[in-house]
């Protein structure tokens, strides 16, 4: 795993590769009693040729930068990030399943770490890298899920917080995998609209086009 820091006097130090450890972190780490968390999952795959290709990576050091910067948690070069995951991710190469059905699973995290209770924008943070190797995302397989679409309650309401990946954000998907649904379709309901997919009224997904950027300053 990897770990840095951030304090506001001296800023992001320097990157730490460690072996998988637990976190001793201080009873009123502020992290722990805000909210004042995020994080991204991303996979590193081999392709036909046995080569490493991870997806989009600099989508999703985006969000978690927007996810970030929507907690007052300080801010990072997105695309320094990048190059610390395909960094991290070549020294666990080896943990890379062969065959395209598994992954090594990346999952970037960032925590206020301010040891006080009071609310207030943190003043320091830890953002650790964790891998590990992982199979299908569902434990059926790569069969048709059932999806369910919950209108008692809202996340991606406009100006919220359902744009950012942060702590809570699979609080819906837990409640309904009792009810054999495999995940929620989190739907806007004045205009029929999720995670920027547009829902039809019979029920088909019409996806976004994708943005090739691959600057995230």
């Amino acid at each position: 795993m990897v770990t840095v820091d951030f304090t506001k006097k001296d800023g992001w130090g320097k990157p730490a590769l460690k072996p998988f450890e637990h976190l001793k972190l201080h009873p009123f780490t502020s992290a722990l009693h805000y909210g004042l968390q995020c994080f991204e999952g991303l996979k590193a795959y081999r392709n036909a040729k046995g080569e490493v290709r991870l997806f989009r990576p600099w989508c999703n050091a985006l969000r978690f930068k927007k996810s970030s910067v929507r907690l007052t948690l300080p801010d990072f070069d997105g695309n320094e990030l990048v190059k610390l995951l395909a960094e991290l991710v070549k020294i666990e190469e080896r943990w890379i399943p062969p065959t395209s059905e598994y992954s090594l699973y990346v999952r970037p995290l960032h925590i206020a770490t301010d040891e006080t209770l009071g609310v207030s924008p943190p003043t320091s943070s830890k953002l650790i890298i964790m891998t590990g190797p992982v199979g299908p995302y569902y434990s059926s397989g790569f069969k048709p899920i059932s999806l369910s679409s919950p209108t008692d309650t809202i996340r991606s309401a406009p100006l919220g917080t359902g744009a950012y990946k942060i702590g809570g954000y699979y609080l819906t998907y837990e409640e309904i995998t009792h009810q054999r649904y495999w995940q929620p379709l989190k739907l806007h309901l004045s205009i029929n609209k999720c995670y920027g997919y547009t829902v039809t009224k019979s029920w088909r997904l019409v996806l976004p086009t994708s943005s090739s950027s691959s600057e995230i300053n």
